[in-house]
């Protein structure tokens, strides 16, 4: 009899367990919101499985009432353990409700409503007032807008008056590239402190960058082409520095050739000038030769325009300035720096600069930049000119760098210099009297130009990459080369001038070739008329 009621007992507790459910509802708990700036914010909760469920879909709802009435939706990543999802296109200082809904494809559960504010717009945020130049009569400033406050912009400006008054003055202006932003302070007075200050407005209100004090300089005003040596009278031998506004002409740049210590003529005068700042000046046609029988034209800076003012050490050049011919400044060997105007948009150099060590770019223009007193195009693809009396121990290229120019690194008085793989191109002359002892070609370079390495005095070891196809005439005119490293498995074409004017390098110089590929070197033309080749 108890046996008969412990089985009935022991069949009853097994019917009990095959009835409990075996897919179980998920738990689901929200985790705190994270990231929530004024239009986004990352939310996220933690699920977790319990029997044998499963959950085939996830998703959260979001809206701004709490009974999720007109709630949006976004699809959650992932649909087990932590899942998470970024809302964007939020209102700024919003409050937001939201939750998480999970489906198996059968039944669906939803997890507590959440709750979170985005942040409020602000007033808009400013960065460092920046002075990009100074002149008698203008100035002009750059900065960065850091944030516009999540609003849109009503006004962009540069608030300036002088310091001596409260009535300031508007200049508007558009917004740049990566947010920064420029302006022109026109119409100053010479020799006047000023304050000014960068300036947005937003619906929230307006905000002021800190405030920067400058005092333009004092200058010499040419009202009227050709009248310098009027203004100037019997002071112009005795100036070093000179800061000049107005209109310049042939009558004025002769003047100025004298006070920098050179006359028409070609002799040596007393004049002192060793400084001068011509941001505000303006180059005009007309008036006598400044030079010979070379005559002005207008915004730009014609041949041997200062040609042998060897005490010319610094020079601004003018605002308005165009056009810098070939050998404006030929012979200008005091030359240390030039500063080049925002309106440039031809650049030549000028032989015997044997001291200019840096060339400065205007961060206005839009054709030329220049990186610690190297110059190049805007966007550093172009290296244009290595200042010949930069003295810097080694160069670095950008890796921006794909062509170098005609007679770039000219005179240059690096010791060696390696050209990276990305440059592609080499201009005419490139390396022309350079002091350069050694200068390796990367695998980038297809062709080496005419005249290349032309009067490198000083080059005894030069290497160059595998994919050399060709040397051009002249490139090794003047060299004393004594090792020449080939990588090409097979040999560059030269052509009848190639080794011109290379002294004995047949003699004297060592060929070193791929291993291997002596036999074919020494049957090719030109390369067979090595004494010595050497496998590398």
């Amino acid at each position: 009899m108890y046996k008969w009621i412990i089985a009935c007992c022991l069949l009853l507790l097994a019917c009990k367990k095959e009835e409990e459910p075996s897919v179980l509802a998920p738990r689901i708990s929200l985790n705190e919101v994270t990231e929530i700036t004024r239009n986004t914010a990352r939310i996220s909760a933690e699920i977790e499985l319990r029997g044998e469920g499963t959950v085939t879909s996830c998703k959260f709802l979001y809206g701004t009432s709490e009974d999720m009435a007109e709630a949006l939706q976004q699809e959650a990543e992932g649909v087990e353990g932590n899942v998470e999802t970024c809302l964007t296109g939020l209102q700024a200082g919003t409050s937001y409700y939201y939750c998480l809904e999970i489906s198996n494809g059968h039944s669906i559960v939803r997890s507590d409503i959440g709750h979170f504010q985005t942040l409020p717009n602000t007033l808009p945020v400013l960065g460092d007032l920046v002075m990009i130049y100074k002149g008698p009569f203008s100035a002009a400033f750059q900065c960065t807008l850091v944030d516009d406050g999540g609003e849109a912009l009503t006004t962009l400006a540069f608030t300036y008056r002088e310091k001596s008054t409260e009535n300031g003055k508007l200049v508007e202006v558009p917004l740049g590239d990566e947010g920064a932003f420029t302006g022109k302070l026109q119409g100053l007075e010479m020799g006047t402190t000023y304050i000014v200050s960068a300036y947005a407005v937003n619906s929230i209100g307006e905000t002021y960058s800190t405030p920067v004090e400058f005092t333009t300089s004092e200058a010499v005003y040419n009202s009227v082409p050709g009248m310098l040596p009027e203004i100037m009278g019997n002071q112009k031998y005795n100036l070093a520095s000179l800061t000049l506004s107005g209109f310049l002409n042939g009558t004025d740049i002769r003047l100025l050739r004298e006070m920098l210590g050179w006359d028409i003529e070609g002799h040596e005068t007393p004049g002192q000038l060793v400084e001068m700042d011509l941001s505000e000046a303006k180059i005009v046609e007309g008036g006598s030769s400044y030079y010979g029988s070379r005559y002005t034209r207008r915004d730009t800076l014609d041949y041997g325009m200062f040609l042998h003012c060897s005490k010319l050490q610094r020079i601004v050049l003018p605002h308005s300035l165009k056009v810098i011919e070939k050998d404006a400044f030929k012979g200008c060997s005091g030359l240390i720096s030039m500063t080049i105007p925002d309106s440039l948009v031809v650049y030549k150099t000028s032989s015997g600069c044997s001291a200019l060590q840096e060339l400065s770019v205007s961060p206005l223009n839009t054709v030329f930049s220049s990186i610690d007193g190297v110059l190049y195009n805007k966007d550093a693809s172009i290296l244009i000119h290595y200042p010949e009396g930069k003295t810097a121990e080694e160069f670095t290229f950008p890796s921006s760098v794909r062509k170098i120019g005609v007679a770039a690194f000219q005179n240059c008085l690096l010791d060696s210099i390696i050209i990276p793989v990305s440059v592609e191109e080499l201009g005419e002359q490139v390396f022309r009297g350079s002091r350069l002892k050694k200068i390796v070609i990367s695998d980038g370079v297809y062709t080496i130009p005419e005249a290349a390495f032309k009067e490198c005095a000083e080059l005894k070891e030069l290497v160059l990459g595998k994919e050399i196809s060709a040397l051009f005439d002249y490139c090794l005119d003047g060299c004393n080369l004594q090792e020449l490293y080939l990588m090409a498995t097979y040999p560059p074409v030269c052509y009848s001038s190639t080794f011109t004017g290379a002294g004995d390098i047949f003699n004297v110089c060592t060929l070193y070739v791929p291993s291997g590929r002596k036999p074919i070197y020494r049957q090719a033309k030109g390369w067979g008329n090595f004494l010595r080749i050497n496998e590398q």
